[in-house]
């Protein structure tokens, strides 16, 4: 018997969504109800029509197989978009998965079809597949997993969800945005037995197969007598030879490598008595927690220690040469220090600095120099724009938008390295950007403040709230600990 795949995702992630969309889109629980009921089908539906051939079939499952989410956490929604960034992030990955399996036209299609039969917004709706897609395709990649299905198994299981799909009753708009009249139109371009995709993609196989024995049997004469001549070359070659001995290669010695050392955090680094430096012991451990953090992310926090005993002076000089960098003077290969804190005095006679993990943000490797750790604020873009409609009034829309037509002209004139320190102040910052693509009439968004007047006009609001605008979103970083943040975009804002 058939799984019904539309049931299990009504009644699994379907269910969850409906509670958890409805508080993050500002939505009617009975509008993302209705919404969700249209969409589980279309995307089933969009799926079957891409695994109908072979070639698509190969390349869904090579888009289920990479999806990055952990199967086990489909049953908890709520935890994996509830978090800060969660959302952000989900709906990034569900904007380049919707693109792959229908295309832009259709994606942007689809979102105003479900608007119109659910009377949610367009940008809830866009939202809501953005987050519906990756959710579904986790079902499908578990089914996969615990069938341990190929390419062709996936297909034949998809397609045998015809009978299922027609007795969902989609209305004609959604079909019409994926390019059918009505569903029966939709079912009925679908091959008529889910082994006709199997079949073709075996005969494929064959066909390939044939030519390349063929091509063999072709080229096989003549390798043969390429090799003859090659034995008789080289046999008479080697009687004419003179007897050659053999001299011993010298002996090279291989460059000492210092290896990481087996380390559990806390770990102390010791630097040599007397000098600024760091030995073969300190840069393996060194080269051990980093491998450490590689492996399990997380940040280093380095607490620098002196000793009370020397000269003063001497003491405040190491103090300041004082860093996790190699014997040879220069930083280390392997460490970059974000944060560098220094605490009171220890009764040794050696200076040290001890590593801890704490697990904050992935470290970067590869330098010395010392730079500050930036902090996320709480909630991210999601916080930033309700604090913006609370304050200036308009719709969540008009806010997504005109923040957006902002960032992105301080992600333009900034650079990538200074924009980053922004957007790790704020974290969904690449799915704010993503989901203003999908705004009716917006265009492209601006990337200097010369575009910013006809970006907010086409939003439906006046020119005048370009300013406003920017002098919340720098008041806001300014008030949360983003100060040299807001000092950067204040200075892309002005006039």
């Amino acid at each position: 018997m058939s799984i019904n795949i539309l049931e299990l995702l009504n009644s699994g992630i379907g269910k969850q969504l409906v509670g958890e969309a409805g508080k993050m889109l500002g939505e009617s629980d009975s509008g993302i109800q209705s919404a969700v009921g249209s969409m589980m089908p279309a995307l089933l539906g969009g799926m079957m029509t891409k695994a109908a051939t072979p070639q698509g079939a190969g390349d869904l499952f090579k888009m289920v197989q990479g999806l990055n989410l952990d199967t086990r956490s489909l049953g908890n929604i709520a935890g994996l978009i509830g978090g800060a960034g969660g959302a952000g992030a989900m709906q990034s990955v569900g904007s380049g998965l919707l693109s792959s399996l229908l295309g832009g036209d259709k994606t942007n299609g689809l979102a105003s079809a479900l608007a119109a039969v659910s009377g949610i917004k367009p940008t809830s709706a866009a939202s809501l597949l953005s987050l519906g897609t990756p959710l579904m395709m986790g079902t499908v990649k578990k089914l996969v997993s615990d069938g341990g299905l190929d390419a062709a198994g996936l297909a034949k299981t998809l397609l045998g969800q015809k009978s299922f799909l027609q007795g969902a009753n989609i209305d004609p708009r959604i079909t019409g945005a994926l390019g059918f009249n009505n569903m029966s139109s939709m079912l009925g371009a679908l091959p008529n037995a889910a082994a006709d995709v199997a079949r073709t993609a075996a005969v494929a196989t064959s066909t390939a197969a044939v030519a390349s024995t063929s091509g063999l049997r072709r080229w096989l004469p003549w390798i043969l007598g390429a090799l003859a001549l090659f034995l008789l070359w080289n046999w008479f070659s080697n009687r004419s030879k003179p007897e050659v001995v053999p001299v011993p290669a010298p002996v090279v010695e291989a460059p000492v490598v210092v290896a990481p050392a087996v380390v559990t955090l806390p770990a102390s680094v010791f630097f040599e008595t007397g000098s600024a430096m760091i030995g073969d012991e300190g840069n393996a451990t060194l080269a051990g927690a980093a491998a450490i953090v590689a492996a399990e992310g997380g940040n280093i926090a380095l607490t620098g220690h002196t000793d009370k005993t020397g000269d003063a002076a001497a003491d405040v000089r190491h103090g300041r040469s004082q860093r996790p960098c190699g014997a040879s003077g220069r930083h280390h290969p392997s460490v970059t220090i974000r944060s560098l804190r220094r605490t009171g005095t220890m009764d040794t006679s050696r200076r040290n600095f001890i590593l801890s993990a704490a697990v904050l943000a992935p470290v970067v490797f590869g330098g010395c120099a010392a730079t500050k750790m930036l902090n996320p604020i709480s909630g991210g873009t999601d916080a930033l724009l309700k604090g913006l409609t609370g304050s200036l009034g308009g719709s969540p829309t008009q806010a997504l938008g005109g923040t957006a037509a902002l960032m992105n002209i301080a992600k333009s004139s900034l650079g990538a390295d200074k924009f980053g320190s922004v957007a790790q102040l704020l974290p969904g910052m690449d799915g704010l950007l993503g989901q203003a693509a999908n705004i009716p009439g917006l265009g492209a968004l601006p990337t200097s403040m010369a575009g910013a007047a006809s970006s907010f006009q086409a939003l439906g609001l006046n020119p005048s709230d370009v300013g406003k605008y920017g002098s919340y979103i720098t008041d806001y970083l300014g008030k949360n600990g983003g100060g040299s943040a807001a000092k950067m975009l204040g200075g892309v804002f002005k006039p």
